[in-house]
């Protein structure tokens, strides 16, 4: 299993948060995006490392690069670092883990207001989809939490597809499922495997992080 990149550097974007003319489908990331749940998951990570002794080797620098990394992806990477040997079961099992200790916090996520109000400003006048490396019982806990489960033509998870970010596979199989070129999509993204996936996808890219800062845990 390939260890997933910390990148040398953030990419860039200029691209505005507003769609342009050319735009036709709006491709939203949800957490750190929609829903200003990385400081649960960060929380949730944190939980579940210490009481299996991998908590040293995911920093909170290291877990914000990881931003829509599969869960299983990281667990066998720690895992692989740290010299131990999971069984896929046990993999699943340190995923759910970790997914029920986000669960419990659920409830004390709030939006990222200027994106999600993007979104609702475009609900039923473009076609749009949420593009997550979450799974889709996390995505769909996470949409909930922030009123906004029913507002998507499409919700593609890691659930769905074999590459997930920085490959462009995820945001590819979104622009399918609403029948829009990728080329006409402007997708928003607050994590640099996301903007490259995004990037590589043939979109337009809104890097959030330029629009609204979402403070780190203290």
């Amino acid at each position: 299993m390939p260890t997933p990149p910390t990148p040398p550097a953030k990419p860039t974007t200029s691209i505005p948060p507003t769609p342009q003319p050319h735009h036709r489908a709006l491709i939203f990331d949800c957490d750190g995006t929609l829903a200003d749940s990385m400081p649960v998951h960060w929380i949730a990570w944190n939980e579940t490392l210490k009481a299996h002794n991998l908590d040293h080797l995911m920093p909170h620098d290291r877990f914000l690069a990881w931003g829509g990394v599969p869960a299983r992806r990281i667990f066998q990477t720690l895992a692989e670092e740290a010299g131990r040997s999971f069984t896929e079961d046990e993999i699943d099992a340190l995923a759910a883990e970790k997914y029920d200790n986000y669960f419990k916090r659920a409830d004390t996520i709030q939006p990222v207001a200027p994106i999600l109000a993007i979104a609702e400003q475009y609900r039923g006048k473009l076609p749009m989809a949420v593009a997550t490396g979450s799974t889709r019982h996390g995505v769909t806990r996470t949409l909930a939490a922030i009123d906004a489960t029913d507002w998507w033509g499409a919700v593609i998870t890691a659930d769905d597809v074999t590459h997930s970010k920085p490959h462009p596979e995820t945001f590819l199989k979104a622009a399918e499922a609403l029948g829009v070129d990728p080329a006409h999509c402007l997708a928003y993204e607050d994590a640099d495997p996301g903007i490259t996936a995004a990037q590589d996808a043939g979109m337009d890219v809104c890097d959030v992080r330029t629009v609204v800062s979402v403070m780190p845990p203290s």
